[in-house]
């Protein structure tokens, strides 16, 4: 050092006095900082609780609309789905599925949004590249898709702020995940329309492997459908209504 000035610092001089620097600020923010009682730690689970269940209020209480923009069968159509409180001076705003909707429902029920409903074929999925996330027809090589072996005999869509990390390779498969919202296979009874969100029970998980990457479908049925109350987990299924899950992996 020359003079005392940065400018004759040398490199190793400027990180020793930024390390310096660093661990002094934290032990200043240590020694003043208010340490935090019992009691403070004991409400932050009771706060985190507390706004989860006035945000699942919230989505209860308001309004989803469902529109469409573009035409039918063209990479142009898009299902927006448009949020209005309960208030008729609330404006329309919105509503992203992926990131508005909360995951987790009243009790242990999950929110699942519909993307392709049950008997048909089109392979509609949430854009999540897009603003607010709308719902789009899947396009491989500028072809728009659909199941090639049909319909499907499920409802098919995914878990709201949910994702499967490409980045993490899961040791029950061996491969990493697929970048896309956690799926859901909704086996009832009822057919549930495009941008539809109905509250699930979860019964089991199934995991696929696709071009290379883990792609887990989880198997739910809605809170309100007949068989709702009898099932479970997947072994009810069999026993109740044998051969349904054989119509996910052979379908999909």
């Amino acid at each position: 050092m020359e003079g005392g000035t940065l400018a004759g610092m040398s490199r190793a001089d400027m990180l020793s006095l930024a390390l310096s620097l660093g661990a002094a600020s934290m032990s200043l923010y240590l020694l003043l900082a208010k340490p935090r009682s019992g009691e403070e730690r004991e409400a932050e689970p009771a706060k985190r609780s507390d706004k989860k269940e006035s945000q699942v209020e919230r989505m209860n209480q308001v309004e989803r609309l469902i529109m469409e923009r573009g035409k039918h069968g063209t990479e142009d159509f898009r299902v927006h789905v448009l949020a209005r409180g309960t208030s008729t001076e609330e404006p329309v705003a919105e509503l992203s599925l992926w990131h508005d909707i909360p995951l987790v429902a009243e009790g242990e029920l999950f929110n699942f949004i519909c993307e392709i409903p049950k008997c048909t074929r089109k392979k509609f999925e949430v854009a999540t590249k897009e603003g607010a996330t709308p719902i789009k027809q899947d396009t491989k090589k500028g072809v728009l898709r659909e199941f090639k072996k049909g319909d499907i005999f499920f409802n098919y869509g995914c878990f709201p702020r949910t994702w499967e990390n490409p980045r993490l390779v899961h040791p029950d498969t061996g491969f990493p995940g697929d970048n896309d919202p956690l799926d859901v296979c909704e086996i009832g009874l009822r057919q549930i329309k495009t941008g539809d969100v109905r509250q699930v029970k979860v019964l089991g998980i199934l995991a696929m492997i696709d071009d290379d990457e883990t792609d887990w479908k989880v198997v739910a049925i809605d809170a309100e459908d007949r068989w709702a109350a009898e099932l479970n987990d997947v072994d009810d299924c069999e026993r109740l209504i044998p051969g349904t899950l054989d119509l996910i992996p052979g379908t999909l």
